[in-house]
């Protein structure tokens, strides 16, 4: 089975493993895009992350990049298996789910 998941390093960078549950041929890949995260979450088919400058984007296969949602001051991010976004609204630190969908 494989087994997809997404890192944000210190310099914003996303990462995704690609590899099985068993951790043979275990890979990261950086994805190379404009984008600058603070945080990540996948779930589902879904990944999301929350830009630096705030913004909640959404990956893209069509388009091949991280389109900005109508999510806006969020710091933290979680999604669920069913691909729905849960965020931690910024200020506030109320939990919020649905945003940007």
């Amino acid at each position: 089975m494989a087994l997809v998941a997404s890192v944000v390093r210190d310099d914003g960078t996303i990462w995704h493993y690609v590899g099985d549950r068993a951790g043979s041929n275990p890979e990261w890949v950086h994805v190379d895009r404009s984008l600058r995260a603070k945080d990540i979450g996948d779930g589902g088919s879904s990944i999301w992350a929350v830009g630096q400058d705030g913004a909640i984007y959404r990956w893209g296969a069509e388009v091949n990049d991280w389109p900005v949602t109508n999510g806006q001051g969020t710091w933290a991010i979680a999604v669920d298996q069913y691909g729905n976004a849960w965020m931690r609204e910024a200020g506030t630190g109320r939990l919020l789910r649905g945003i940007g969908q």
